[in-house]
């Protein structure tokens, strides 16, 4: 048994209330119609949220790639939710958690320290593992397995997250994206949804860095997101 001392166990304790909290969260129906669109078209998708609810919505199952998913309590980048197992994360539907899940409550990411711990996983299987970035543009090794790779090979659908400074995971990735598109002549594409109606103004700086990175702003409105910007984009996903 490992004992947690100072702010680690404080971590331990407030993702233990986190985990209370979002375990029974729900979703109103109007999330339906584009999880069912992703499902049939095979879209995967990536969410910030701790919370299950949008598997729920769908009645899917938690899947790992991976036999030994110990690893998972901390890092779940092999764990998935999907109707059955599925053997490549970017070709087939299934909902990936970034900052970790209510299953997993040591996974959750909440402060500096966790993104920076996290930052230096993905950065040593990206550069310095045996199955590293080479692999990702051979399209084999372990990180195909992970939500990871979905960033490398599809195009990207943003919506409902910041990205602000503090998100500085999602932002190195979308640099290596960039640069990944570049080395490997792809021509991978990306959107960016800014709600004008219930999100900040945008800061010239956030515009800069989302267009170095080749991710196109769209701004909208909130009702608009699905009938004015959803069906324009949905065939190149």
């Amino acid at each position: 048994m490992r004992l947690l001392y100072g702010e680690e166990r404080k971590f331990y304790i407030v993702k233990r209330y986190i985990k209370e909290l979002f375990k029974n969260y729900s979703l109103q129906d109007w999330i339906l119609p584009l999880l069912l669109f992703a499902s049939k078209e095979q879209i995967p998708i990536m969410t910030t949220n701790y919370d299950e609810a949008l598997s729920k919505k769908l009645n899917l199952t938690r899947h790992c790639k991976i036999g030994n998913s110990d690893s998972q309590f901390t890092f779940p980048f092999e764990t998935y939710f999907s109707k059955t197992e599925i053997e490549c994360p970017w070709k087939e539907f299934a909902i990936w958690h970034i900052n970790g899940m209510v299953s997993y409550p040591q996974s959750i990411k909440i402060g500096y320290l966790d993104y920076t711990k996290m930052f230096n996983v993905i950065y040593e299987r990206l550069f310095h593992g045996t199955a590293g970035l080479s692999s990702l543009i051979k399209g084999k090794g372990n990180l195909c397995n992970t939500w990871i790779s979905i960033f490398f090979y599809r195009n990207l659908f943003i919506w409902g997250v910041g990205l602000n400074d503090d998100e500085y995971v999602l932002r190195w990735l979308l640099v290596e994206r960039a640069k990944y598109n570049i080395v490997c002549n792809k021509n991978l594409k990306g959107w960016y949804v800014h709600l004008v109606d219930i999100d900040r103004p945008m800061t010239d700086g956030k515009k800069m860095f989302l267009n170095s990175v080749g991710i196109e702003i769209i701004e909208a409105n909130c009702h608009d997101i699905y009938e004015n910007v959803w069906k324009q984009i949905q065939n190149e996903l």
